[in-house]
């Protein structure tokens, strides 16, 4: 995995592409993570495909497609949920599944790739304390 100094000294930020071009699907979706938790709206948006969706099913279900919709649904998200902290982070198949903590409770978060490392899908809802990350 490639990692760059992102102006932080002492801090490396990963970028979740090596240098034959294959792409690290956990650091990806440890990105996005760290992106939500500071609030950077150009960071979490620069990880998704252009036309990516979210299946979200937090505050009722819903599914947003493209840059637009999805810009819209991070602003809101960004003021509405704060990551507390990570609970778990597993590769399950061809997705990665990350359970992470807000102060509404335990969400988790399946995401899928397209073949650049850029997520394609998320699908996120609440999930149960006893659920294990790898089971829908």
């Amino acid at each position: 995995m490639i990692v760059s100094l992102d102006g932080h000294p002492g801090r490396r930020r990963r970028t979740g592409v090596d240098m034959t071009g294959a792409f690290d699907a956990m650091a990806v979706a440890v990105d996005w993570l760290d992106a939500y938790r500071a609030s950077k709206l150009d960071a979490i948006l620069n990880l998704y495909d252009d036309e990516a969706y979210i299946e979200c099913g937090c505050g009722g279900q819903k599914v947003l497609a493209g840059k637009l919709a999805l810009k819209e649904y991070w602003r809101r998200r960004f003021a509405e949920r704060v990551v507390l902290e990570l609970e778990d982070i597993q590769p399950v198949g061809d997705t990665v599944v990350l359970a992470y903590r807000t102060g509404e409770g335990p969400v988790r978060v399946a995401f899928s790739f397209n073949a650049d490392g850029k997520i394609a899908r998320t699908h996120c809802g609440p999930s149960k304390a006893s659920e294990a990350v790898g089971k829908r």
